[in-house]
């Protein structure tokens, strides 16, 4: 009996030739922690000064300072029980084409990955901020960018969500950022007709700085998180969500101005209206 596996991903799909390398298994592989290498990265990383770490977090928000920040409404509870939403939380498969109150837009950005203020119980009464999510070493990998089409209150365009000051900063503002926006999903018409869509990009370098080739992994568990409390809230709140990883990645990298590279897109969600009050 031997290690090797059935059949290899290449071709069981038909993407490939039997004997190509498998780059997702060569990475998962070298992603792994190992007892023979494990100390060294923790010597590593204890060598690190306090400064050092302040430094970095200081960092875990990227700042596009290209228009004056908007400031996010005050946090909307969300009363629903927990049990009840994971009842009703299921994929958006229509999009009406209503509006989505900022208020609403607000609420999901803040369930998503908005900031947690938790007195540390030191005896100079410091504050350590958190988020909504769990995040290997509080290192907060995640950055959050919002494609507006119809959002009351809010010009239609591209925006950066800052969670520790929740406030958005416009990036692009124009009445044609739905089109180009949408065009860049692999099943663009399944999207059409969404209110907002959440893209979520990964800089790399705040995870890995620490934990190597795993903290890849992490980046990509964390974004998982944060689709999952999306998801929860709009069920909360009554908000269609649709996840969605089917994206012409290097397309809407370009859009955002980033580089795919030392910061990549890895999920997006699109975002439904409202259903109009009833009288």
């Amino acid at each position: 009996m031997t290690d090797q596996p059935l059949t290899s991903w290449p071709s069981a799909t038909g993407l490939g030739h039997e004997h190509d390398d498998d780059l997702a298994e060569a990475f998962h592989t070298a992603s792994k922690f190992a007892r023979s290498t494990h100390p060294q990265m923790v010597a590593a990383t204890r060598s690190l000064t306090p400064l050092d770490w302040r430094a970095r977090y200081a960092r875990a928000t990227t700042r596009r300072l290209t228009h004056r920040s908007i400031r996010l409404p005050a946090r909307r509870e969300l009363s629903m029980p927990l049990g009840a939403a994971l009842k009703m939380r299921q994929t958006c498969q229509h999009f009406s084409g209503r509006q989505l109150s900022l208020e609403g837009l607000a609420a999901l950005l803040h369930s998503g990955y908005g900031p947690l203020i938790r007195s540390t119980g030191s005896a100079e009464g410091e504050y350590a901020p958190h988020r909504t999510v769990p995040s290997a070493g509080a290192l907060f990998p995640l950055e959050v960018y919002v494609a507006v089409f119809r959002v009351s209150d809010l010009a239609g365009g591209l925006y950066h969500f800052v969670p520790n000051e929740e406030t958005l900063t416009p990036l692009r503002l124009d009445d044609v950022v739905e089109k180009a926006v949408v065009s860049r999903f692999v099943d663009a018409e399944k999207i059409r007709g969404s209110a907002a869509i959440v893209l979520v990009t990964s800089v790399f370098e705040r995870s890995r700085f620490k934990y190597g080739l795993r903290g890849y992994r992490f980046a990509l568990l964390e974004a998982g998180h944060l689709g999952q409390n999306i998801a929860l809230a709009g069920a909360a709140l009554e908000i269609g969500v649709m996840p969605i990883g089917g994206t012409w990645d290097d397309e809407i990298e370009k859009l955002l101005g980033v580089d795919g590279i030392n910061e990549a897109l890895v999920y997006a969600f699109a975002i439904d209206g409202e259903a109009e009050p009833t009288s």
